[in-house]
């Protein structure tokens, strides 16, 4: 049996560094009750838009256990291109082997070369016992 969790975006509070990596999603880990992880959990997230600041070049997206300094699961997603940088659609999915003493995992943003803060729009991300 398969148990979701769902959380909705958590913006970047003003006044955070622009190149500092920062938690823009906090998945919870699913509620597995008597079922015990077989696989792992599947973490997916769908970006729908992020407006990078003036002068950003990179955006780095990450999926990461508990907290931003927490071990990165699976391999980091990047875009480049030319300031200031807008993505959209970006699709993330990693398996985790399985972990339950993790509370939560957090998907982050990182910008490079940014001078000003970047914007998520909107974004969907689920963590599903697998």
């Amino acid at each position: 049996m398969k148990r979701a969790a769902t959380s909705a975006a958590n913006l970047t509070p003003p006044g955070v560094g622009y190149t500092t990596e920062q938690v823009i999603a906090t998945v919870p880990m699913p509620a597995l009750g008597d079922n015990p992880l077989t696989s792992g959990v599947l973490i997916d997230a769908i970006i729908a838009s992020v407006t990078g600041g003036t002068l950003t070049t990179g955006l780095a997206f990450r999926v990461r256990r508990t907290n931003v300094s927490g071990a990165q699961v699976g391999s980091t997603v990047s875009y480049a291109g030319t300031a200031p940088l807008s993505v959209n659609n970006v699709p993330i999915q990693v398996l985790d082997s399985p972990t339950p003493a993790i509370a939560v995992y957090v998907v982050t943003c990182q910008a490079t070369a940014a001078t000003s803060m970047f914007v998520v729009g909107y974004m969907v991300a689920t963590a599903t016992a697998a």
